[in-house]
Formats: C-alpha cells, sequence, structure tokens
C-alpha cells in the first residue's frame, strides 16, 4: 500500500511539473519570440565581360547586342533568313560563357538560368533563338567541360535599366546568383 502511494505521489510531482513548465512565468503575458534575422547575401553586380565565379562554375556574359533583326541559317530551305523583331519590340542577343570550374558534375546548365529585369521589376524571359550559336540547357554538365552560345530576350523599345541576371534554378528556392548591368 504505502508503494501505491509512493507512486501515486511521484506521478502527481511529474504532472505539476508538466504543467507548469507549459505555463509563462507570468500569467497572462508572453513571452517574446525572438526571430533571427535572415542572413543576407550580396549579389555581384557585373559588367559586360567581367565573369561570376564560384569553386563550381565560371560565368561570363560577353558581349549584348540590342537589335530589330537576326539572320540565321534555315536547314530546311537550304537559305538565310531573317527573323524580325514584333513591333514596339527588339532582341536582346547576350552572348555567354559558362564554365564547369569544379570537379564534380553540375545539374542543368544553360539558357534557363538567365533572366532580364528593367528598372521596373519587369522580367523577361530567353526566347528561341534560331542561330546554329544558341546557347543551350544541358542536365548534365561534366567537370572541366565549357559551353558558349547566344541567348535571345524580346524586350520593349526604350526599356531601361536592364540587367541580365543568372539564377539557380536546381535547387529551392529559387535564388539571383548574379547580375550584369546592360549600359
Amino acid at each position: 500500500m504505502k508503494r501505491k502511494i509512493l507512486w501515486l505521489g511521484v506521478s502527481f510531482l511529474l504532472v505539476a511539473a508538466l504543467v507548469l513548465t507549459g505555463c509563462p512565468a507570468t500569467p497572462g503575458v508572453e513571452e517574446p519570440v525572438v526571430e533571427e534575422p535572415e542572413e543576407v547575401v550580396e549579389v555581384p553586380t557585373l559588367s559586360i565581360g567581367e565573369t561570376y565565379q564560384t569553386p563550381e562554375v565560371a560565368v561570363t556574359v560577353s558581349e549584348v547586342i540590342v537589335t530589330d533583326s537576326y539572320e540565321y541559317y534555315d536547314e530546311a530551305s537550304g537559305s538565310m533568313l531573317s527573323k524580325e523583331a514584333s513591333p514596339g519590340t527588339s532582341f536582346l542577343i547576350a552572348t555567354i560563357d559558362i564554365e564547369n570550374v569544379g570537379d564534380t558534375m553540375r545539374p542543368a546548365e544553360g539558357q534557363r538560368r538567365f533572366h532580364i529585369f528593367d528598372a521596373e521589376g519587369n522580367k523577361y524571359l530567353h526566347q528561341v533563338y534560331f542561330g546554329e550559336d544558341s546557347l543551350s540547357t544541358i542536365h548534365r554538365f561534366p567537370a572541366g567541360e565549357k559551353m558558349e552560345g547566344k541567348v535571345l530576350f524580346n524586350i520593349p523599345e526604350g526599356a531601361g535599366g536592364l540587367t541580365i541576371e543568372y539564377w539557380r534554378v536546381v535547387e529551392m528556392p529559387l535564388k539571383k546568383l548574379a547580375a550584369w548591368v546592360i549600359e
């Protein structure tokens, strides 16, 4: 009988301790929640011709051309054709070099990582470039490999404050890694 009373007393103390630890120290006053500030990582802003370099990849936007049209070879017809920008727009064609400088395979590299933003925050995605020197998107980019090509964007005429941005798109969350200012 003494054991039952002893266990009943110990059980009561455990329950009381659990109840008291779940209550705030001062009744009616909640303790403030301290939020840790997010780490702000500054994204490098580069000029055309400069290289964004990490231990895994080196990316250079080496040239930018704004034009109303471009020519390309059409294999079906066996002749040169011209692609015209829609009225009120221009083509922005960027030449981009990417090198896997790391020692492992990189996933999904290429044109889908690039976007253009204007001063108002409008985003312009890459469009189909018919030239034979198009930068493609590959899903396996071996160590030591290089790729070079052109990426086409359709932008409104007179758009200002343009930047080409390079994004991490394989992992979540999406993240801007570097930006090149177009002057």
